[in-house]
């Protein structure tokens, strides 16, 4: 081996390259920048996480310089990534699916503007205490007696004194989780 093809060998450990395509079988065809076509490339993904891109740029490891032993990095595409501070992460799509993990610990789904999700069971909770109070209205106004001639003052004592023993409110402040927003999606 000459120092020419040693210097080949060594330039062509990587290289950047354009997704040209995915193929049916799940390959991609890439288009280096020299202009050269490798079909049939396997993608890498990183453990626990799988994504389709449309197009976008690869680095292109070629094993001692060989290219008939390609492996492609992840490819990269950033025209539909959301905005991140240091130490976030997030998962997007090219349709506006988004899902942000912040370093602070809250998650994102779509964007905030929708607030927090509702922790269902702390919102059980809260509608259990709003139906026991409308129940005891509802039982004053049709169990409450009724006093001929004194002007009602019997019949607004009775609901007065039910009323009275209902002593728990709801509190619906807690339903809303703070650690994890939503919103519509579609949007940086």
């Amino acid at each position: 081996m000459n120092i020419g093809d040693l210097a080949a060998r060594i330039r062509n450990i990587f290289m950047p390259a354009e997704l040209t395509k995915r193929n049916d079988d799940e390959t991609l065809q890439i288009t280096t920048s020299y202009g050269r076509i490798i079909d049939k490339v396997v993608p890498a993904y990183p453990y626990g996480f799988m994504a389709k891109a449309e197009k976008g740029k690869l680095t292109v490891l070629c094993a001692g310089g060989n290219l008939d032993a390609v492996r492609v990095f992840p490819v990269e595409d950033s025209e539909f990534a959301p905005n991140l501070k240091a130490g976030d992460t997030a998962i997007y799509t090219s349709g506006g699916s988004l899902v942000v993990c912040r370093k602070d610990g809250t998650v994102e789904l779509n964007g905030t503007q929708n607030g927090g999700v509702i922790v269902a069971s702390e919102l059980k909770n809260q509608l259990a205490k709003l139906t026991a109070r409308v129940d005891a209205v509802y039982d004053a106004l049709q169990n409450s007696t009724v006093t001929a001639m004194d002007g009602g003052a019997a019949y607004k004592a009775a609901i007065a004194t039910t009323l009275a023993a209902v002593v728990q409110k709801e509190d619906f402040s807690k339903i809303e989780s703070d650690k994890v927003k939503h919103g519509t999606g579609a949007g940086k």
